[in-house]
């Protein structure tokens, strides 16, 4: 079950970035998704363009779609704000300062010195304002206690 969502996320994310790359007239690899969190612990979309944020999305936009027929926004987001709030923990850092960055991996499917493809679609980055902090295993965004302390 969590290697179908974590293949979906992939996919909604990279479309998103794609779509909103023509958009700003970029390729893909230049924008980032990001994630942050607001006064009352939801998450906040935003769209940056070669690290300079500039345009909020909803959940819908980020989906792509305009009705959640399949149900994401239920689940999706409370796993998000659930793992923000843990990194907060885990790294001190203030709940206005933390953020999730995502962007597609230029060097997806190429090989490396080693001789070895790099199969990490997203490149997903934990700062604590612009500070980077760490990478982050897209698997980690979705941890189920995340959600169990939401509800």
């Amino acid at each position: 079950m969590l290697g179908y969502i974590v293949e979906k996320f992939t996919d909604i994310t990279l479309k998103c970035l794609k779509k909103n790359a023509e958009e700003f007239g970029v390729d893909a690899d230049k924008v980032q998704l990001l994630f942050k969190l607001t006064e009352t612990d939801e998450v906040k979309y935003l769209m940056a363009k070669e690290n300079k944020p500039l345009k909020y999305l909803t959940f819908l936009e980020v989906l792509g779609v305009r009705f959640d027929l399949k149900g994401y926004s239920l689940y999706v987001p409370k796993f998000i704000s659930g793992a923000l709030l843990r990194f907060c923990d885990e790294h001190k850092i203030e709940k206005n300062m933390v953020l999730i960055m995502l962007k597609k991996n230029p060097m997806f499917g190429l090989e490396n010195e080693d001789g070895e493809k790099d199969n990490q679609q997203l490149i997903i980055r934990l700062y604590n304002g612009s500070k980077y902090v760490m990478p982050v295993e897209l698997i980690n965004l979705f941890d189920s206690e995340d959600i169990i302390s939401e509800l």
